[in-house]
């Protein structure tokens, strides 16, 4: 039993017809038409290298604009939270062959505007398909002997067990669904933050830009929210 994957040359060119026969195999075997590919040409590249080249890529026309990247890199600015600070913790519990993460945030004793925003992300083995919720329960406890830790944000609809019994061990666990009433103005918020007004800072962290810059807007007819590809 083998698994085989096809994909382009990293760094090619998105319109290198040898690099779509590369990474479609079905071109050659006849079942798909490279006008299908020259058609497709018309989509974001980032889109383009993900679903026609088999690349992971970080969004290059992502919810943050075609500049995303540039914008993100510029506000690396690493900074250590402050053992015992006030802090505010964000918990993304996944489903199965998904990322688990938590995201904090403190307040710059260098630079009280700004808000630094570090990540933690789990993400499960082949083999197992998933993240034991234990693990990141087991986070959240040991993050708030550490910092004084205002409030845990969830999304009542994956976590609602773990952070039942969070709650009854007195972490500050607090109900956050993912209702566009409540995303839409927090996306308009951040994209604000990180372009406009750029108090927020990170440390340097591949996985935690992968994850931001291929977030995507999910459009409704009350604006648009984030949604993480």
């Amino acid at each position: 039993f083998v698994f085989r994957e096809w994909a382009a040359k990293e760094g090619c060119r998105v319109d290198d017809r040898r690099e779509w026969y590369r990474a479609n195999p079905a071109l050659r075997a006849g079942f798909l038409k490279i006008d299908q590919l020259e058609t497709d040409l018309a989509l974001p590249e980032n889109l383009f290298r993900i679903y026609r080249l088999n690349q992971w890529v970080a969004g290059l026309s992502c919810w943050l604009g075609t500049d995303g990247p540039q914008i993100w890199d510029l506000l690396e600015q690493p900074y250590e939270f402050v053992d015992g600070a006030g802090t505010w913790l964000g918990v993304d519990i996944s489903r199965t062959f998904d990322t688990s993460a938590v995201v904090g945030v403190q307040s710059r004793t260098d630079d009280p505007a700004k808000l630094h925003a570090k990540a933690r992300i789990w993400t499960p083995s082949e083999a197992e398909g998933e993240i034991d919720p234990r693990e990141v329960m087991d986070y959240l406890r040991a993050q708030c002997k550490r910092y004084r830790v205002g409030g845990i944000y969830y999304d009542p609809n994956m976590f609602q067990q773990g952070a039942r019994e969070l709650l009854d061990e007195g972490l500050p666990m607090v109900q956050f669904p993912q209702s566009n009433e409540r995303m839409i103005p927090i996306t308009a918020t951040v994209y604000q933050r990180l372009r406009t007004t750029k108090d927020i800072t990170h440390d340097q962290d591949d996985m935690f830009r992968t994850h931001i810059l291929n977030g995507a807007q999910r459009m409704s007819a009350a604006g648009d929210r984030k949604s993480v590809v």
